[in-house]
């Protein structure tokens, strides 16, 4: 499990969630994730925002909702409010909806990330890796959704503008079709975070596997000839 570093002891991880068992439930996990860092858990969006914690100390904001919670509006608003309080703290959704429309929407509502509570921890904690670090999360399902099929070399190198050096990194292994477990042996990151990358990756190439994701970045690399990738899918 990742830890944040030395530096960042005093900076601060929000969750917000209306029922109590699952908000001190997720609150242990993320303070065992994330050891170094102050968890703040509140029940609602109203709560945390007054409750006067400096925004700037906030690394990420946690929102868990369930099929009970209110409908898109309400949603936005509440994300909307989250951005103005905290404005360089991202929000993810974690959700026991994710279909797609739903997970859709909260995207282009201001969520940086939505994850499934159907995903295991290790997943949500490298889901949350990758959004602080600059990038997006949502389930595999939904990657199609999020941008239409494009083609043509200038728009896959205006994507390939937006890749950290970190997946760029990830990327490179992944075209020489290393393994998750090997890629992350060899950056020094959790499993769990590589494959976060990979799935950001895919989303940003509008791909749907690994095998892609190595075809549509080819003019990147020297290598005209990628090996096929031996664990498919971004959660492998």
């Amino acid at each position: 499990m990742a830890v944040l570093r030395e530096r960042d002891r005093s900076r601060f991880i929000v969750y917000v969630q209306s029922e109590n068992f699952f908000r001190e439930c997720v609150s242990k996990c993320l303070s065992y994730s994330y050891r170094d860092a102050k968890i703040a858990a509140f029940p609602t969006v109203r709560d945390c925002c007054k409750s006067g914690i400096e925004p700037l100390a906030v690394t990420f904001i946690l929102y868990g909702i369930d099929h009970r919670h209110g409908g898109h509006d309400e949603l936005g608003d509440e994300l909307a409010q989250l951005s103005r309080v905290f404005p360089a703290a991202p929000v993810i959704l974690l959700s026991d909806r994710d279909a797609a429309d739903h997970v859709l929407d909260a995207v282009k509502r201001g969520a940086r990330g939505v994850i499934s509570t159907n995903e295991t921890l290790d997943v949500a904690v490298g889901a949350t890796q990758v959004v602080t670090a600059g990038g997006s999360f949502v389930p595999e399902h939904c990657l199609s959704g999020l941008r239409p099929a494009r083609d043509g070399g200038e728009d896959r190198r205006r994507r390939h503008d937006d890749f950290t050096p970190r997946q760029m990194a990830v990327l490179k292994r992944l075209r020489q079709g290393k393994a998750n477990r090997i890629i992350a042996h060899e950056l020094e990151m959790s499993e769990s975070r590589v494959k976060a990358h990979v799935r950001n990756l895919m989303q940003k190439l509008n791909a749907t596997n690994r095998t892609q994701v190595a075809f549509l970045t080819k003019a990147y690399f020297n290598d005209r000839h990628p090996k096929q990738s031996t664990d498919g899918g971004a959660g492998r």
